[in-house]
């Protein structure tokens, strides 16, 4: 791919100015402004293009720090890069959706294949030590056209945890592809490559999921919709001695705004579990409490 004038420019004034990506970023932090190393490189190499009004300030101050005329960087940006809404798949109602658009544009290619999800399946195993374990979903999809080889999901981290040891695994027909993290957002993102091409009309299963093996300091866990869902199940398993006193479903239309709870009864082995059946542009999720 051609190299973008605005990864040109940048990638000449690092030479120039002889810092380190790590050297910027220290710069940058002393002027109040936090960019991650692994942005600055995709910006660098023109993979990843600032759009955001935080990376847009991020910009300028690095006219500062590289010793550029006004204008040098900035002005070099060309106009927004089509998002995923574009592509025909919605993340304006998903949190972080700018910053979810721009990862699935870096794992994924927008003209992939399209499929509709059937039913999706997950798990959560919570340890005895406050430990998220792992996260893994089962999904049974359908392709709407011929050529679906491949399909991708985004991890909310949050702030605390350490990106780089979350790690994507595939466990039965799939294995695991492009993975690219946010590290300004808290999201890990991978692409998963299926065991073949499916065409219009094929069924398909696809199991995967997310190491995290650090601890989880929510109290809840969601996900957040982009498409119809003909039936989403989640399970949240406290794997120990350890087990909440009460436990909650939650729905909302999209996050951050009200929603609407009903209290769980916690299986004897410990495990709380929420179905919801056509679920489209909305939170589902599971919140418990300690005491």
């Amino acid at each position: 791919m051609p190299v973008s004038p605005f990864a040109a420019a940048l990638r000449a004034a690092m030479r120039a100015s002889g810092l380190t990506l790590h050297g910027v970023r220290t710069r940058l932090l002393r002027r109040g402004i936090s960019v991650s190393v692994a942005t600055l490189s995709t910006w660098q190499t023109g993979t990843h293009q600032p759009e955001r009004a935080r990376s847009l300030r991020a910009v300028a101050a690095l006219e500062e720090v590289l010793d550029l005329r006004e204008r040098t960087l900035t002005g070099a940006l060309g106009p927004p890069r089509p998002r995923g809404r574009r592509a025909g798949t919605r993340y304006d109602g998903l949190p972080h959706a700018d910053a979810v658009s721009d990862i699935v544009e870096r794992i994924c290619p927008s003209d992939r294949a399209p499929a509709r999800v059937l039913c999706a399946q997950e798990e959560v195993v919570l340890t005895g030590a406050g430990l998220l374990g792992h996260v893994g979903t089962r999904v049974v999809a359908e392709a709407r056209a011929d050529g679906v080889d491949r399909c991708f999901a985004v991890s909310y981290a949050g702030p605390g945890y350490d990106l780089d040891r979350i790690t994507a695994f595939a466990t039965r027909h799939c294995r695991v592809g492009r993975v690219r993290r946010d590290y300004d957002c808290g999201l890990v993102g991978a692409e998963f490559l299926l065991d073949r091409h499916h065409r219009a009309g094929d069924a398909f299963v696809v199991e995967y999921g997310f190491d995290v093996g650090q601890r989880f300091g929510e109290c809840e866990y969601f996900r957040a919709f982009s498409d119809p869902i003909g039936l989403y199940t989640v399970e949240v398993r406290f794997d120990g001695d350890r087990l909440p006193v009460r436990c909650y479903r939650f729905d909302a239309d999209r996050p951050g705004e009200g929603r609407t709870e009903r209290e769980l009864v916690l299986s004897g082995s410990g495990t709380a579990v929420v179905a919801a059946e056509n679920a489209e542009s909305s939170v589902c999720g599971i919140r418990w409490e300690w005491e």
